[in-house]
């Protein structure tokens, strides 16, 4: 395999678990997970950083210890209709 192949192969992958960590999670049994890469990133409805703001019901799990400020609050329930 060339270098140039195997260093394009090499960009793809990383890209790939840059992408894939920033994404939110869902669990194999349908659970929203919340991280601190999913904080940083945003989600659906959610803007990148804190606080991570779940506006849908449904089912969701802590699976990281989340670095926020002392002023700052980390996760926000907020019901559907202040949604903006």
């Amino acid at each position: 395999m060339s270098n140039v192949r195997r260093n394009g192969i090499a960009v793809v992958a990383v890209i790939g678990a840059m992408v894939g960590a920033a994404r939110p999670l869902a669990a194999v049994d349908g659970v929203i997970e919340i991280n601190q890469a999913r904080a940083l990133a945003g989600g659906p409805g959610d803007e990148p950083g804190f606080p991570v703001t779940i506006y849908a019901s449904g089912s969701y799990r802590l699976t990281s210890n989340l670095s926020v400020g002392s002023d700052t609050d980390a996760i926000l329930v907020r019901p559907m209709e202040d949604r903006r």
